[in-house]
């Protein structure tokens, strides 16, 4: 099922309780949310904000539906680097108790079956 859903990415200076208000408004039930310095969702977000947002979320009766994350799968970083940032923004979507290293898999495995991710390997 798809879910109408609004960006953050449209918002950059405004605070969760201004969009979900915006939200509500239109009749829009879903967000995704820009995961940015500065912005409602931010890279490093302690437990705490997560919990946070995701209650603000809740008592609106909004879904998140994604995260505008910027982790750039293909870029020269160590894998290492890539990974720890996609476990932090899993976490932050998903809570404290998943599994981040089995969803990374299975969401990367989606992704090359659906033609949206190409894996080059090194001889």
């Amino acid at each position: 099922m798809t879910t109408l859903t609004a960006s953050t990415l449209g918002a950059p200076d405004d605070d969760l309780a201004t969009v979900l208000s915006w939200l509500a408004l239109a009749g829009v039930p879903g967000v995704e949310l820009r995961v940015a310095p500065g912005q409602i969702a931010h890279p490093g977000m302690a437990a705490r904000e997560c919990v946070e947002v995701r209650a603000m979320l809740a008592d609106a009766g909004i879904e998140l539906t994604g995260l505008a994350s910027y982790v750039k799968l293909c870029s020269d970083a160590s894998d290492g680097r890539v990974i720890g940032e996609l476990a932090e923004r899993i976490i932050a979507a998903h809570g404290p108790n998943v599994d981040s290293e089995q969803l990374i898999k299975d969401s990367l495995t989606a992704m090359v079956e659906a033609g949206a991710l190409v894996v080059v390997r090194d001889p």
